[in-house]
């Protein structure tokens, strides 16, 4: 089970890699919501200052970010091979998602801390959208 998750070298068409994907997704919540239910129950004033299900999904000391990468990196190799893209998209894409950002770089005004965070986000969802709806080889 563990070799087909962390698999690198076959390639993933459009349908595997959204079926993939909507896995990995539901694991992805699954094991973070655990987490930050042992977390919550380890820390109760965690449940007086927050709802509840906002602490249940909230990224904790980059959990989510460290899994997320874990479990969408191979699949995201897998669809870049498929469409004959440079990987080094793969490692721009996934250092701009470890970017940390100011909590509050809205809420400052900062024009430059607006304009940068924007087109971090901009760029992340148009690669994400464009793994999803290139069309790749016929190979299997």
């Amino acid at each position: 089970m563990i070799e087909k998750i962390l698999n690198y070298q076959d390639p993933l068409n459009r349908k595997e890699y959204f079926v993939q994907f909507l896995k990995r997704l539901f694991f992805f919540f699954v094991i973070t919501s655990a987490f930050n239910f042992i977390d919550i129950l380890w820390d109760s004033s965690l449940i007086i200052k927050n709802d509840f299900l906002r602490a249940l999904w909230e990224d904790r000391g980059g959990v989510g970010t460290f899994l997320g990468a874990v479990l969408f990196l191979p699949l995201d190799i897998r669809r870049v091979k498929d469409i004959n893209l440079s990987s080094n998209w793969i490692y721009i894409y996934y250092a701009c998602l470890f970017i940390p950002f100011p909590e509050d770089s809205f809420e400052s005004g900062n024009p430059v801390a607006i304009t940068f965070e924007a087109s971090v986000i901009i760029f992340v969802l148009s690669f994400a959208i464009y793994l999803f709806i290139k069309k790749g080889s016929n190979r299997k």
